[in-house]
């Protein structure tokens, strides 16, 4: 069945795959360093957004403690 789908379409899987190939070779790709950099930056926002969340959280429940509202 899928035979019939992909000649009905005009190609083969083997002409399928020979234009992924040359796509690939079509792609600009990017340097280690500059992958490296963004890498780093990536991880960093990760981190920093991770504290903020955890500050909010830990300033709120101590908030609400004070008001007898927190477990």
């Amino acid at each position: 069945m899928s035979q019939e789908i992909n000649e009905k379409r005009g190609g083969s899987l083997l002409t399928w795959l020979e234009g992924i190939k040359a796509e690939f070779h079509r792609v600009t790709w990017t340097g280690r360093q500059e992958l490296l950099s963004y890498t780093k930056m990536v991880v960093l926002a990760t981190f920093i957004s991770g504290f903020a969340v955890f500050g909010v959280d830990y300033l709120l429940h101590k908030l609400l403690s004070l008001m007898g509202l927190a477990y």
